[in-house]
């Protein structure tokens, strides 16, 4: 079966597919398989379009026009993936499918400048952060057909070449990614940057530029949250704070008050 064939299908009437299924009880088969394929291949490669919040407190993260938004939770709450989607929305300008009508249009004003602030580069960055922005990185338990999780939000065909290791600069530890135009951007193909730091770098890696976008993975110390206060101030940018309260007061990397 080949891809005109699939699309003939896909645009029969129900009544009509079902009687050619009951026809065609071989060709239906492989036809149902196939589609099976197409749709599990563009989930991957398009995520973000099928995102869905899976905790209902979490979409007021999504729909928050405040300039700092703490989205607190216990651990595996899934507070770090509902910040790392916001983030991925504000990057390339692409509302999921579940938000359309309800996601703030103000909040949509890429090309952005991000960063997001983490405990640790070896410990959190890479092992946790990093793969649930990958298109081609399965977070969750069980197999992506059945299981429950999500691939990575950044979609494929918004990196260089299709790849994140072409948008992605482990020296600088910065992605790249395209606006698409076909998303409602402009006509000409621009582009977001997401640098990437953690607490316990010095705290002159943590100015520079204004920022449209700061997300801190558990809470900073005050310096820290200082400086992203200030990156954001000129350009009316947001923070975003994902974090689980702490056992013990002064448990924290610091207090941000």
């Amino acid at each position: 079966m080949n891809a005109d064939d699939v699309k003939r299908l896909i645009r029969l009437s129900d009544q009509d597919l079902a009687a050619w299924a009951l026809a065609h009880p071989q060709e239906f088969s492989a036809f149902r398989e196939q589609f099976a394929q197409t749709v599990l291949a563009d989930e991957q490669s398009m995520q973000l379009s099928y995102y869905r919040v899976r905790n209902h407190d979490a979409i007021k993260v999504h729909l928050s026009t405040a300039r700092e938004v703490a989205v607190v939770g216990g651990n595996r709450s899934s507070k770090t993936d509902t910040m790392l989607a916001e983030l991925a929305i504000q990057m390339t300008g692409i509302v999921p499918e579940s938000l359309k009508g309800l996601y703030p249009t103000q909040k949509l004003r890429p090309p952005i400048r991000a960063r997001i602030v983490c405990n640790s580069l070896a410990a959190t960055l890479e092992p946790i952060i990093k793969p649930k922005l990958r298109w081609d990185q399965w977070n969750g338990v069980g197999n992506p057909s059945g299981g429950r999780g999500h691939w990575g939000w950044i979609p494929r065909h918004l990196l260089k070449d299709g790849k994140w290791e072409g948008a992605y600069s482990e020296k600088f530890r910065t992605l790249t990614c395209a606006i698409d135009s076909r998303w409602g951007a402009s006509s000409l193909r621009t582009w977001s940057t997401c640098q990437f730091l953690s607490y316990d770098q010095d705290l002159s890696a943590h100015t520079g530029a204004s920022l449209h976008f700061v997300g801190h993975d558990e809470l900073p110390s005050r310096q820290v949250y200082k400086e992203s206060r200030m990156r954001t101030l000129d350009v009316r940018g947001q923070i975003y704070t994902a974090f689980t309260p702490p056992d013990q007061l002064g448990s924290s990397q610091g207090d941000v008050s």
